[in-house]
């Protein structure tokens, strides 16, 4: 199944889910397919990150280490997305602050190595 199969098969389904009318998908209005459809590929997109094949180099659960710059500190990635389609892959990474309680940070790819 080639990726633009993926889409339309997601967004007949979202449709359905949203609409809740079992109208044949070639009887709804381009606006609402194209709607369906951006909601699909942000879908897929989101479901290949997590995956790790469109090309993060880590996924949640792994355990970090921000080893670049001025402080050095281990995490687990909680969170990998892209802020736009053709933006890098970045990593959301939960620390666990000395006095308790814990924090999260954005890295790049550049700043993490395994822990």
């Amino acid at each position: 199944m080639t990726h633009e199969q993926e889409v339309e098969v997601v967004a007949m389904a979202i449709s359905a889910n949203r609409t809740q009318v079992n109208r044949p998908w070639d009887t709804l209005s381009d606006e609402w397919q194209d709607s369906c459809r951006s909601i699909a590929r942000t879908a897929i997109a989101q479901i290949d990150l997590l995956r790790g094949s469109s090309g993060a180099h880590l996924r949640i659960g792994d355990h970090v280490e921000k080893y670049t710059g001025d402080y050095k500190v281990k995490g687990e990635v909680r969170g990998v997305f892209r802020a736009a389609s053709d933006s890098p892959i970045r990593y959301v990474v939960a620390h666990r602050a000395e006095g308790g309680g814990l924090f999260c940070h954005i890295y790049a790819i550049a700043n993490l190595r395994p822990a």
